[in-house]
This record gives C-alpha cells, structure tokens and sequence, in this order.
C-alpha cells in the first residue's frame, strides 16, 4: 500500500493556530510557579537556595502538560485532516436560485442585438437549462416585485413564462 504525502491536507488550516499556545502553555505555566525565579529579586541568592525546600525541577508528565497535549490533538482534529480533495460545492450545486430581473425601459435599448431583454431571456433559460434538477424560480421587478415562476425543477415552466409565444388554443 502506497500512500500518497502529496494529497495530505486540512480542510480547515486556520485552527492550527490553536498549537502556538499548547506549545507554550507548559513553559509559561512552569515558569509561573518556578519559587526560586519569584524570589530572585526579593531574596539575596546566596540566601535563596537554603530557603527553599526539595528540587523544584520536577521530571515527568506533570497536569499542564496533559492539558498541553490535549489542546493540541484538539486542534489538529478540527484542522481535519484529510488525503481526500472534496469536489468544489458549485459543480454540484442543488441549492435552490431564485433569479431577480429588472424590466425597466432601459431593457428595451437597441444598442445590441437583440435587445437588452432578450438576451437576458435567453441566460435565464441557459442558466436553468444547465442547471437540470435543481430548483429555479424567476423574480421581475420594475417598479414593484412580481413572482413569476416560483422555484421548479422543471425548465420547461421557465420557458413558458420566460419566452411567450403563439400557441394554438
């Protein structure tokens, strides 16, 4: 079995922050406690070393190191790890698009061809045309909101309301 160090990353890298203070949660925590370094400046050192009792250099997992331990293992698995790449979310994107589309008089301008609102016609019908199974809807406005087509799967309904044309009756 092979495993490829190359694909190896996290999906969320910014918690990986979170390892800067369990690295220097130990050193800050001992160096708080150390007896001899607060008495420093109190006591001549000479002095010191008679006054305090037992070695304070005690070797071992002490609990802040525990907690150190944790908080860093805590972190790396919210980072989440992974050697899988996932799929951008918009190429399979089904989340529901309600298109707003503005019919003022300035949709009428012939400056291209066909007008303005044609060609607005036909990216709204391509826009649901390629997005085949989700839900689109169609909004108008000009000087106030209609709901034309409420989110359907169906393009075809798009096309209906979208592209009016001569239908026998």
């Amino acid at each position: 079995m092979v495993i490829d160090l190359t694909a190896f990353h996290f999906l969320r890298p910014l918690w990986l922050l979170v390892l800067i203070p369990a690295v220097l949660l130990p050193f800050v925590w001992m160096r708080r406690n150390d007896v001899c370094a607060r008495g420093r400046n109190i006591i001549a050192p000479h002095l010191l070393e008679h006054l305090t009792v037992g070695d304070d250099r005690r070797r071992g997992m002490q609990p802040v190191h525990t907690l150190a331990l944790l908080i860093a293992l805590a972190a790396i698995a919210v980072a989440r790890p992974t050697w899988q790449q996932e799929r951008p979310p918009f190429k399979q994107d089904k989340a529901p698009l309600v298109v707003v589309l503005e019919l003022a008089r300035s949709m009428d301008a012939t400056d291209i061809s066909p007008t303005r609102i044609e060609r607005t016609k036909q990216k709204v019908l391509d826009l649901a045309a390629a997005r085949k199974g989700a839900h689109t809807g169609l909004v108008v406005f000009a000087s106030s909101g209609h709901l034309v087509v409420p989110p359907t799967e169906d393009p075809a309904m798009l096309d209906l309301y979208v592209c009016p044309r001569l239908r026998p009756r």
